[in-house]
């Protein structure tokens, strides 16, 4: 349990796997190109990803909460792109904003509220998608669930810098 939890340990399993995440999507062919082909074939594999969960069955809420995660894990890379960062608004006001209000699950509700705080420079496509962000972070910040609420408050701050 405790490699797990340590996170500077190298043999923590979550920590390798954003490690290999964040290196591949960092290869590029030339130092001309600003983004990686690989960035941009692993981005269309998560939104595809998210495209099915919300248009299908109930999908295991653990499967689009590693989605969501490693969606925000690249958030860095994306930033690199005003194509990206058009694209990644998108993707959020779709398939992530909802989960920011969503009551039955507090796990969702706080991978959202890290993933908003991780895209948080990004620049918003409508007055009103960001409005609703704020207001629904700033709800959570009444919610019972500790993680939650740290998350939304860490995704305040973010957006509010």
């Amino acid at each position: 349990m405790r490699l797990q939890v340590y996170t500077q340990n190298a043999y923590n399993v979550k920590r390798a796997n954003q490690d290999v995440l964040k290196r591949i999507c960092s290869i590029k062919k030339t130092r001309k190109h600003k983004t990686s082909d690989y960035l941009q074939d692993y981005l269309q594999m998560i939104f595809g990803y998210l495209s099915e969960m919300a248009g299908g069955a109930e999908a295991d809420f653990r499967q689009k909460e590693a989605v969501m995660h490693a969606l925000g894990l690249l958030a860095t890379h994306m930033a690199r792109s005003k194509d990206l960062q058009a694209g990644a608004m998108v993707t959020l006001e779709q398939f992530v904003s909802p989960e920011l209000t969503r009551e039955d699950n507090a796990m969702l509700r706080a991978r959202a509220a890290w993933v908003y705080g991780e895209f948080s420079s990004f620049p918003y496509n409508s007055e009103a998608h960001n409005v609703n962000v704020l207001q629904a972070l700033y709800a959570n910040l009444q919610c019972p669930e500790l993680p939650l609420r740290v998350n939304a408050a860490i995704a305040l701050v973010n957006h509010l810098d």
